[in-house]
């Protein structure tokens, strides 16, 4: 099997691209298991339910951005390229689901658009994490949508969504 050797750009590129969507990961799953914490908090079962949803509706684009590093970093050890994540200390605390969807909402968005727009981030790698974007935004969507809904509306039999 022939392997072609990688140029310095290229291998710029590999490392940049890796911290860029290990920053992203970390955003994305600290927002994910704060909604995680705040929608078991809820007493009422439906609105729990639907906070939930979403919570296993963002998982999978966690679960693509670590696949994303898992294949980058077979180019390289993983001592070369793994940058020690900061621990996020997170001391906000939120009582109401919606008040946290829309403060990670704000930072996951931002993360993102910090990888879409690095032009030396690998291009394949833009394009997927646009499609992962466009995901999230849509289950965001979701809880903006619920968040108009009143509790009595929501408490129904029927899934709003």
């Amino acid at each position: 099997m022939i392997h072609p050797t990688l140029n310095t750009r290229e291998r710029r590129q590999i490392r940049h691209s890796f911290a860029k969507l290990a920053k992203l990961l970390t955003t994305v799953r600290a927002s994910r298991i704060k909604m995680e914490n705040v929608g078991l908090q809820i007493k009422d079962k439906y609105l729990k339910r639907s906070i939930l949803t979403f919570v296993t509706e963002t998982a999978p684009c966690e679960e693509n951005i670590q696949r994303q590093m898992d294949s980058l970093s077979h180019v390289f050890p993983l001592q070369d390229l793994h940058t020690p994540e900061k621990d996020r200390n997170d001391d906000i605390s939120f009582n109401c689901p919606f008040q946290c969807a829309m403060h990670y909402e704000k930072e996951v968005v931002s993360a993102f658009r910090s990888v879409l727009n690095d032009s030396e981030v690998l291009s394949e790698i833009r394009n997927t994490m646009q499609s992962q974007l466009n995901e999230i935004l849509y289950s965001y969507l979701k809880i903006k949508l619920l968040n108009s809904f009143s509790l009595k509306e929501i408490s129904r039999k029927d899934d709003i969504f």
